[in-house]
């Protein structure tokens, strides 16, 4: 049997029968559907500076001198979260529950986990929308460990966390410029 961490063998059909094409094509459509989501947001919420995310850890760090830094400890940081919520607390619920109920669980508690977000930046609409959306990003990434493993959620939480970060960086910028003219 293969280690956790790169995916399983035998894949527990989450959904009622579907066989494993039409589950990867639900989720390749659920991580698009989700991008679409967080560019929405950006457009409506970021760019026309309705919501301030200067507040935001990583935004302020990619304005700052620590740069390279974060570019480091931002990927341990998230692949320290997919050890956490996808590999200890996942396999914990997956002992007790069924895989949909050990997804479903395991994204709330993902989700209800990013409150520090609300909490930091004291900003009550940029707050629930992490948590929202992290719940959201946990069912995918629940759904891909079964497939890939904890390396593979590792991976798609990466990727799709940092290109939303660098285009809230971007209209961060472009707000920057227009309230210094």
């Amino acid at each position: 049997m293969r280690p956790f961490w790169v995916g399983l063998e035998n894949y527990p059909l989450v959904s009622d029968g579907l066989d494993f094409y039409i589950e990867s094509s639900i989720l390749v459509g659920g991580i698009l559907v989700l991008l679409i989501i967080a560019e929405v947001f950006t457009h409506i919420f970021i760019s026309k500076g309705r919501i301030d995310i200067s507040s935001v850890s990583f935004i302020t760090a990619l304005k700052g001198n620590h740069k390279y830094s974060l570019y480091f400890l931002f990927p341990i940081t998230l692949l320290f979260e997919e050890l956490l919520f996808r590999g200890i607390i996942f396999n914990f619920l997956l002992s007790y529950f069924t895989p949909f109920f050990t997804i479903l669980i395991s994204a709330g508690i993902f989700g209800i986990y990013h409150i520090h977000i609300l909490i930091l930046s004291k900003n009550n609409a940029l707050g629930l929308i992490f948590i929202i959306f992290s719940f959201f990003l946990g069912l995918i990434l629940g759904k891909i460990v079964f497939y890939f493993g904890i390396l593979g959620c590792w991976v798609v939480h990466l990727l799709i966390v940092s290109y939303i970060y660098l285009r809230w960086n971007h209209f961060s910028m472009q707000l920057g410029k227009k309230n210094e003219k």
